[in-house]
């Protein structure tokens, strides 16, 4: 078996999901005129935004954990998603209901998924 340019790119797509799975990369999906955010997706600044942001949260402990959102936004839409392990909608967050409450289960992969829509502003998510 020859060790060619496909068995590297393999190796490396395995890798990128290890590292998605893990919750130490995101996975993005936007065009936009200006785009400049945080690594974790956990912060930033656009215009004229269209697309999504998505990674994967693993609670290190069973409780309850409370979501912020600040956004300043002069036009289109941003909207938070917190998918649970079975990717269902457990927290929604927008301009108009920017913190939320849901129970998570340790160790189990939830997914915070960031959606802009024509957006131009800046976020910021945090959670405790």
């Amino acid at each position: 078996m020859a060790w060619d340019g496909r068995w590297i790119l393999l190796l490396l797509a395995a890798a990128l999901v290890v590292l998605y799975q893990q919750g130490l990369i995101t996975l993005n999906s936007k065009r936009a005129l200006l785009f400049r955010g945080s690594l974790g997706g956990k912060s930033a600044a656009f215009t004229s935004c269209t697309g999504r942001i998505q990674r994967i949260f693993r609670p290190k402990e069973e409780k309850k954990y409370r979501f912020f959102l600040k956004l300043t936004l002069s036009k289109g839409t941003v909207s938070v998603y917190v998918l649970g392990p079975r990717k269902e909608p457990v927290l929604v967050l927008t301009p108009e209901i920017p913190c939320g409450e849901v129970w998570m289960e340790k160790g189990k992969p939830y997914r915070v998924r960031i959606v802009m829509d024509h957006a131009t502003g800046s976020y910021e998510l945090n959670w405790e």
